[in-house]
């Protein structure tokens, strides 16, 4: 890769008609020009699909639209747009946030400069309507801005570094390469456990400590609209859980170390293991508690998570709480 690459911008969109002319722009309005975007309105149901199109046909950019006739989700949308990407390099850009016009030229500089797979910046929290200041998440982790990707996601994995998945820049023959897709249908975390995946392929990665990517916290957000509804609340937390053990097994199964490997094995996995007993305890289906409590192996796993007690220590003590006290452990995580 040299020179100017194309970078391919996916856009995935479902009823974001007051938002999306803001995303389009600061895609559109990027210092770097050589650009495809590629629209997925995944059936919105408002003029999120017609707003979009009027503003892509006056912006003189390449530009691809791919309408799902039905509602299949963010992941799906993702998927497509990875298929339909002509460009070296692929940028996610959520359909209701914004950029820095310098994102992509800064990020890609990076990745042409020690020619890595992934690179990544900080993150600003806006809130919609100004009601709060804005909140910054820089990348503060000092000295060279490359590191080696286990680093990297030893540190992901530990939760002492927590880039915004939007915030990056993949490498488009990379992504392909591996097959890294996400997980058709999943409601939540869903780009969490593409981030962990590709970082557990890649060999280099890049950072820089500036903000670029702006995520807008907006009454209108799918986390802000499903607060009070218990039954997506659900579904988006056994999505999440769902991914943690597809993400443990990825993660074990192509580690490039053992630190790596036993992360995966000894942090991650236990972590799966108790966010299963909490999906049990919020269906109030103590059977099921009870049944992968006694199942062989669970209090192996569980008790393993001692090995990172100094990283996570939250999720050991979790884990001791579901083995010795059960059924105090499973009413008082009925109400989260």
């Amino acid at each position: 890769m040299s020179g100017e690459p194309l970078v391919s911008v996916i856009v995935p969109a479902y009823n974001v008609e007051a938002r999306i002319k803001f995303t389009l722009n600061s895609i559109i309005n990027q210092d770097y020009k050589n650009l495809e975007i590629i629209f997925v309105d995944d059936n919105s149901s408002d003029n999120t699909l017609k707003t979009a199109q009027n503003i892509l046909e006056q912006s003189c950019k390449n530009f691809k639209i791919i309408k799902h006739e039905s509602n299949l989700g963010v992941a799906v949308a993702r998927n497509d747009g990875i298929d339909a990407a002509s460009g070296e390099v692929i940028w996610f850009c959520d359909g209701d946030d914004e950029a820095e016009l310098n994102l992509i030229s800064s990020l890609l500089k990076l990745i042409l400069k020690y020619n890595c797979e992934i690179a990544f910046a900080g993150m600003i929290k806006r809130f919609e309507n100004n009601i709060k200041p804005d909140e910054f998440y820089k990348i503060n982790l000092g000295g060279s801005y490359v590191r080696d990707a286990s680093e990297i996601l030893y540190l992901r994995l530990a939760s002492k570094l927590s880039p915004h998945f939007c915030a990056m820049l993949y490498d488009a023959k990379f992504l392909k390469d591996f097959n890294l897709r996400f997980i058709d249908g999943c409601t939540a975390g869903q780009d969490v456990i593409f981030e962990l995946e590709a970082m557990s392929r890649a060999n280099k990665i890049a950072f820089m400590n500036e903000c670029l990517y702006i995520y807008i916290q907006s009454s209108s957000s799918g986390q802000v609209r499903d607060r009070d509804k218990f039954e997506k609340r659900l579904r988006r937390y056994k999505d999440f859980t769902a991914g943690h053990f597809h993400a443990a097994e990825y993660i074990s199964r192509h580690a490039k170390n053992l630190k790596i490997k036993s992360l995966a094995e000894n942090l991650l996995l236990p972590e799966a293991l108790i966010r299963q007993f909490n999906v049990y305890s919020r269906e109030k289906n103590y059977d099921a508690f009870k049944n992968l409590l006694s199942s062989q192996g669970t209090k192996k796993i569980l008790l393993s998570s001692i090995r990172f007690l100094f990283n996570k220590p939250e999720i050991f003590f979790k884990a001791l709480s579901v083995i010795l006290f059960p059924k105090l452990y499973y009413k008082l995580r009925q109400d989260y």
